[in-house]
């Protein structure tokens, strides 16, 4: 027993090491995985029109390309602005608030005095001179950005092999196990698995876009600047569960406060866009969803920061969707059906 579990336990620490070390190779993979699930009803779509499945696993590629490539191009200039003016953004942040450094400033001032005195103490009174030195340019994206690329063409690439030679992959794989009973609850396991991951972030994405469009409109009444770039944060951000929401309304807050200067118009940017997604969580998405695939809180919240560990920002994207089809699974296959009630 003893063996057993040592054994279990190194080959899971061996597993964790070739996920993390192998990150530019799996990674990708899962996303492409993610994204054709998530594409695989439009392809759907197109082949009832009588087009090929390669091309139809194409066409839908290009346009989901071409709709990211729309947004990136409209809110890409003043993001870029925004990022640019921030130095300046984080000076004016200080002097509003002033009156909350004031202690924190004085504080400073003393523990600097102190210093000081030390220093006259062992130079004698001889002036000492501080040399500032200059901070190195941060040249780690720019180093990283050709691996970005081609991480981003494989997963592309991958998403549109998945798509078009997927289900063909998947029924080969199936007909190998020779066992009829087994070949047919492995069958429905990943059939299972595909379906309700896919619904799930099919409904998700719409409820997203209705999210974001909905933030925009509120901020564009608020007087808020570039309300569509906070709008499009909103529904991007909301995939990644409780972080991404609390990050959202953190921007929010930090730029209503550069706008505005009553406290009512600078509070009410991000306590409209925290209402609307309280409402979004517990009203919007369980009526929409019916409750499916519901996921324990906690177990989300340590799914994203495991993942995110293991694969960056990937695995922050891809940590609900491998929980929710670990979920699926323990629901199907009888030997973990156990953990099922542990999962939801």
């Amino acid at each position: 027993m003893l063996l057993r579990v040592s054994t279990t336990g190194l080959f899971a620490l061996a597993v964790l090491a070739a996920l993390h070390i192998g990150k530019s190779f799996f990674a990708p993979i899962a996303l492409a995985v993610l994204f054709a699930v998530i594409l695989y009803p439009l392809v759907r779509l197109i082949r009832r029109t009588g087009c090929p499945k390669t091309l139809a696993a194409a066409t839908s590629v290009v346009m989901a390309l071409a709709a990211i490539a729309i947004a990136i191009t409209t809110l890409a200039p003043p993001a870029e602005v925004w990022m640019n003016r921030l130095p300046f953004f984080v000076r004016q942040i200080e002097l509003k608030l002033d009156g909350l450094f004031d202690s924190i400033q004085a504080a400073r001032e003393m523990t600097s005095q102190i210093a000081n005195m030390g220093a006259d103490d062992q130079t004698d009174g001889e002036p000492v001179v501080v040399v500032e030195q200059e901070q190195p340019v941060d040249l780690t994206f720019v180093a990283n950005a050709p691996l970005i690329l081609f991480q981003a063409l494989m997963t592309l690439i991958l998403c549109f092999f998945v798509l078009a030679f997927g289900p063909q992959l998947i029924d080969g794989l199936v007909a190998a196990v020779r066992d009829e009973e087994r070949r047919d609850r492995v069958r429905t396991a990943l059939g299972r698995v595909a379906s309700s991951v896919g619904q799930y972030y099919q409904t998700v994405t719409i409820i997203n876009i209705g999210l974001g469009l909905v933030t925009a409109g509120a901020m564009a009444a608020l007087g808020m600047p570039e309300p569509a770039l906070w709008g499009f944060m909103a529904a991007v951000l909301n995939f990644i569960p409780y972080i991404g929401p609390a990050a959202t309304t953190g921007v929010i807050g930090l730029i209503s406060l550069l706008s505005f200067y009553g406290w009512g118009q600078i509070l009410a940017p991000p306590l409209i866009h925290f209402a609307l997604n309280a409402i979004e969580g517990q009203f919007v998405t369980p009526m929409v969803l019916s409750h499916r695939l519901t996921l324990n809180p906690l177990l989300v919240v340590l799914s994203v920061l495991f993942w995110g560990w293991v694969w960056g920002l990937v695995g922050v994207l891809l940590a609900v969707p491998i929980l929710a089809a670990v979920r699926v699974l323990s629901e199907e296959v009888e030997e973990l059906r156990r953990w099922s009630t542990a999962l939801g």
